[in-house]
Formats: structure tokens, C-alpha cells, sequence
């Protein structure tokens, strides 16, 4: 809602906090959490030189929000999932925040804010169970990030922020005010979250031990075949015969190795 837009900006400086520069974080250098990158190009736009992004202004830092994270959508969605698209949006991206609220809808996932994606929203009746599906949806992404053994605890504590906050939007209430993180949490829980930096899925137990048993037993079966064939290297006749046993059996292991790797794609894929 466009009214929410102040009380929406209040909440995420809460979070984002003042001036950092965590050489660990992808977003380097920021103030209030905006980086010294998109600052730099906002004021380009604007026609001002280039400045310290800590140097920036509280009108700017309004403006930028706004203009760049706030529109054009926040002001069509309801009270309190403004708020935490618009937070996610700051933390990851608004294409990972769109991906994430898709998936809570139940439509294609593409990251475009299109009119199918708007639709759901307006015809979705319950938005508090909307809220909490998107914010628990917004916690396993961060849980799937490489950097999450050193910001997530400050993630997740931000998302318990942004839930209680967004669903005393959804219920109403016209002031919604709360502290802030911790010290040490609030400069976890501003960190960028890159969407294009995911764990590697590990393979499945059941595949990884499957795949292990059976290369074991192709190894061991390959052993014995190899001291087969050094007892009976003098027998010509036998050569090419055993040359094929020796064959089929790298084929099936690479196979196996083949399966594993597949498998562990699609695991990444559904991630």
C-alpha cells in the first residue's frame, strides 16, 4: 500500500542499520543499506558527481528506496507483504524476492512481477498464511547459500523481525514499532544475500551409498579380473575375452558415476 510506504522504511532501517563495510559481504561498502554501487549510479542519473556513499543524505537514502525498491509494486500489494517484499527485495534482490513469493502463490517461477503473479496476490483471501509461507520460504533460501555458516543467524533473526512486524501490518495496526537487532546480528543480517551463490547439493544418501558399494565391489571385482589375467597372460586365447570383462565393468562404474552426477544436478535444479 502506498500510505505504508514511511512505516515500511522505518522498519528496514531498523535492520539495515548504519555505515558498513564488511569486506566478506557482496555488498561492500554501504550506508543504511545502500551500497556504494548503486549510489554511485543514482547519482549519476541524477547528475551529481560521485560521492562516499557515507556521505549520502536521509532525503537520498528515502528516494533511493523508494524509487528502486519500493516501486512499482509494494504500492499494489496488501498491508504487510508490502513490507516484507519490499525488505526482501533490499536484503536479495527484487527478482529472488518475486521468485520466492511465486512459489508461495503457486505460479510459474520466473522472477517477473507480471499480472499473473499480481493476480495471485489479489486473489489470495488469507494474508497472514500468505506472509508466513513467504517468510518461511525466504528463510530456506538463505539456509541454501554458501555465505549462510556466517550470516545466517542474523538472516533468520531477521526474518522473525520482519514476520511479527508484517503480520501486525496485516492485522491492522497503524504503528508498528519494534528494536533492532543486535550489534553483531544486525551486521549478519545485513549482508547481501546473492541468489547465484547456492551450496552445492550433496547426492543423496541412498545414491551416495548405492554409488560407493558398487564401485567398491566394481573395483574389487576389477582386481581379482586383473590377477586373472596376469595368471593366464600366457594363454593368448583368453586376451580378448578378458580385455571385454575389463570393458563392460569400466562401463558400468563410469554409468553409476554417470547417475550420481545426474542426480546431484537435479537436487540443485529443485533447490
Amino acid at each position: 500500500m502506498e500510505s505504508n510506504f514511511q512505516q515500511a522504511l522505518k522498519l528496514v532501517l531498523v535492520d539495515e542499520g548504519g555505515l558498513d563495510d564488511d569486506p566478506h559481504d557482496h555488498g561492500g561498502r554501504t550506508a543504511h543499506g545502500i551500497t556504494q554501487k548503486e549510489y554511485n549510479a543514482w547519482r549519476k542519473l541524477s547528475g551529481l558527481p560521485v560521492q562516499d556513499v557515507w556521505k549520502i543524505s536521509p532525503e537520498e537514502v528515502s528516494t533511493i528506496y523508494h524509487d528502486n525498491y519500493w516501486e512499482p509494486r509494494c504500492d499494489a500489494l496488501p498491508a504487510g507483504l508490502d513490507y516484507a517484499y519490499f525488505d526482501f527485495s533490499v536484503n536479495a534482490g527484487a527478482a529472488q524476492a518475486t521468485r520466492t513469493l511465486q512459489r508461495a502463490l503457486g505460479v510459474r517461477v520466473d522472477g517477473v512481477f507480471g499480472v499473473v503473479t499480481m493476480q495471485a496476490v489479489t486473489s489470495e483471501s488469507n494474508t497472514s498464511a500468505l506472509l508466513k509461507d513467504y517468510i518461511d520460504r525466504r528463510r530456506t533460501f538463505y539456509r541454501n547459500l554458501q555465505q549462510f555458516d556466517r550470516y545466517g543467524k542474523g538472516w533468520l533473526a531477521r526474518c522473525d523481525h520482519v514476520e511479527a512486524a508484517a503480520l501486525q501490518m496485516a492485522a491492522g495496526s497503524s504503528n508498528v514499532s519494534r528494536s533492532g537487532l543486535s550489534d553483531d546480528l544486525k551486521k549478519q543480517a545485513t549482508a547481501r544475500a546473492l541468489p547465484d551463490q547456492p551450496k552445492k547439493p550433496p547426492v543423496s544418501s541412498n545414491v551416495a551409498t548405492i554409488t560407493a558399494t558398487l564401485a567398491a565391489v566394481a573395483g574389487g571385482l576389477a582386481d581379482k579380473l586383473n590377477q586373472f589375467y596376469g595368471t593366464l597372460s600366457s594363454l593368448s586365447s583368453f586376451m580378448p575375452k578378458l580385455n571385454y570383462v575389463l570393458l563392460v565393468v569400466a562401463v558400468i562404474s563410469a554409468g553409476f558415476g554417470m547417475y550420481a552426477v545426474i542426480h546431484n544436478e537435479h537436487v540443485k535444479e529443485a533447490t
